[in-house]
Formats: structure tokens, sequence, C-alpha cells
């Protein structure tokens, strides 16, 4: 489990990683396009069935097209987002609620309106 309830990077880093993996202005893609495509279509064999799960990231629920990754265990939640558009954003926190996917749930959609809201 790594670092259990601590990190081992920062937002800044989390969203250096998006960028890298992806692509963004200047930065090129480490992944081809088609690999992408794969990483982030859903999984149909997917054990429990969820729709929005694709190979370690979840998918499409907000119809955007965003991928993102999200964490948490007793005393942390963690959660990066990548936008159609290339905006990434990202979150750390020191704690976590009961049950987990209440902070888990607010804390995308926070970083959803934040994203809406930055002019470009």
């Amino acid at each position: 489990m790594d670092s259990s309830d601590g990190w081992i990077a920062s937002s800044t880093q989390l969203i250096q990683f998006l960028d890298h993996v992806g692509g963004a202005p200047g930065i090129a893609a480490l992944l081809k396009p088609e690999t992408i495509q794969v990483m982030t279509t859903p999984a149909p064999a997917y054990p429990q069935g969820n729709a929005r799960y694709a190979r370690g990231w979840m998918v499409g629920d907000n119809g955007a097209g965003s991928w993102w990754h999200s964490g948490s265990l007793p005393g942390s939640t963690a959660l990066m987002i990548r936008n159609p558009d290339g905006s990434c954003s990202a979150a750390l926190c020191n704690t976590r609620t009961q049950p987990h996917q209440e902070m888990d749930n607010d804390l995308y959609k926070l970083l959803l309106e934040l994203a809406q809201n930055v002019s470009r």
C-alpha cells in the first residue's frame, strides 16, 4: 500500500503526471492515443460490473469524457481528474469521512465545478 496514510506525490506532481500521460500544451504524451483509448474505455469484464471502471481509471458519468482516479484510507483522501480539453485538477485531503464515498463524490463535484469556471 505504499505509504498507507501518507502521500507519495503532491497535487502539483499529480497534475504533472496527468499532463505527461495524456499530453498537454508543450508536453508530448507518453502514451499513444490508441493506448489512452484502451486505458479509458470501460472494461466489459470487470467483476462488479461497474460500467465506469476502465483499467485503473474511472470514466464517463459526467458526460464530458473526463477520466479520474481517486483513493482514500482512514485519514486521507486524494483525487485527480483529466478533462477532455486537457485541463487537469487534483486534490489531497488529510481527512476522510464515513462513509467515504460521500466525501469522494463531493470532492469530485467540486473539482469539476472549479474546472468549468476557469477562464481559458
